[in-house]
């Protein structure tokens, strides 16, 4: 005892670790650590005021956890599990102090101040025990509020995004629709063109039809005038192959034609 306590008076070990370290090896939270070295006499000794974490300490403050997180005992229950594996020294068991006759009259009230004095130090202890705990507790809800704010800040992003993206398909369905109905406009025009068209195309017909009838009718008119001509105007049997002079009669003379005539000679 006297060893571990001029130790633990002393500079630490290299190895030794700090009550932070141990509770990052040992996935517990600061109070807790603390609240384990009020509630069990072994640690609080090994550690002494310092809170020095050397391998005894350590290898106790682990074997706490395993019974009472892994386990998931009380607080009764782990201290004798603890006290099986990890006994009280002898000479702690059985000291007493000097002068134990002299001090005999006066036990019952050294009990009861004893007794005083340890509980205000418990309370003492788990006042502190409980203000870490505090202390850690807004230390959480300080991060977990943060990390709520970053939150808040990304889904405002988000709607904003999405607001622009939601203005940005409204213009494009808009810009759709206009094409739509530019489209419905030019199949309308598209189908009168197509019925003016049908009209024009019949219409040329109809006088393509009435302009060869007439062209018909006038052929016939023609050839039925030829053969009126020809009915007039027989050629001479004669005559064929010679010219119209040779064949043609010479014209009869009149009688005053004839007189003249006579006169003249």
């Amino acid at each position: 005892m006297a060893e571990r306590a001029g130790r633990s008076r002393g500079r630490p070990r290299g190895d030794a670790l700090r009550p932070q370290q141990v509770c990052a090896r040992l996935d517990i939270q600061p109070y807790q650590l603390k609240f384990w070295e009020t509630e069990f006499e072994q640690l609080g000794r090994s550690v002494g005021p310092r809170r020095v974490y050397e391998a005894e300490a350590l290898a106790l403050a682990t074997e706490i956890r395993r019974l009472l997180v892994d386990r998931r005992m009380n607080l009764d229950e782990a201290r004798e599990a603890l006290a099986e594996k990890f006994p009280a020294p002898a000479a702690a068991q059985s000291q007493e102090p000097e002068g134990e006759e002299q001090s005999r009259p006066a036990a019952g009230e050294g009990a009861r101040d004893g007794g005083a004095a340890r509980l205000r130090a418990r309370v003492r202890s788990l006042e502190r025990a409980l203000a870490e705990a505090r202390a850690a507790l807004d230390e959480q809800a300080r991060r977990h509020e943060m990390e709520l704010e970053r939150q808040r800040a990304l889904a405002d992003e988000l709607r904003r995004e999405l607001a622009s993206r939601e203005k940005e398909l409204g213009a494009q369905r808009e810009a759709l629709s206009r094409a739509r109905r530019d489209v419905r406009a030019l199949r309308t025009r598209l189908g009168e063109a197509e019925q003016e068209a049908g009209r024009v195309s019949a219409a040329a017909a109809a006088e393509l039809s009435e302009l060869g009838i007439a062209v018909r009718s006038l052929g016939s008119d023609l050839a039925e005038l030829l053969m009126a001509m020809s009915d007039r105007h027989p050629a001479s049997p004669q005559g064929a192959g010679e010219g119209d002079e040779t064949s043609a009669p010479p014209p009869a003379r009149s009688k005053g034609n004839q007189a003249g005539a006579g006169r003249g000679g």
